[in-house]
């Protein structure tokens, strides 16, 4: 079961316009501006199709880490309905910082969600 707090904190700076609260890791941006099927985005587009989904009341999903390789226990799923791709756009997000005030998230990763 998803711990309402922590996706409250995710929501709160997925929504924020401060500087530093929500934004792309350099490689998942990397990634996003070489994939083909992304190419009509920018990394700035995409964050305001997150933005617009997530104030909307849009649904974020925490998951758990089964990645050895990653080092935090949970990250986050919003699946953003977009007419492009039929099962809308995938975007993990990690929780960076989990200051009640000013908590901060990085997006990781983008791309087609795949049923």
């Amino acid at each position: 079961m998803p711990d309402p707090d922590d996706v409250e904190l995710v929501r709160k700076a997925i929504l924020s316009r401060t500087t530093g609260d929500c934004e792309w890791s350099e490689s998942a941006a990397r990634r996003m501006q070489s994939d083909p099927s992304l190419s009509e985005w920018t990394p700035e587009s995409i964050l305001a199709l997150l933005r617009d989904y997530v104030a909307q009341g849009g649904s974020i999903d925490r998951r758990t880490e089964t990645r050895s390789e990653y080092p935090q226990d949970h990250w986050y799923r919003v699946v953003v309905p977009v007419k492009q791709f039929r099962h809308g756009l995938f975007v993990e997000i990690i929780l960076v910082d989990e200051d009640p005030e000013a908590p901060a998230v990085q997006i990781v990763s983008v791309h087609e969600q795949r049923k």
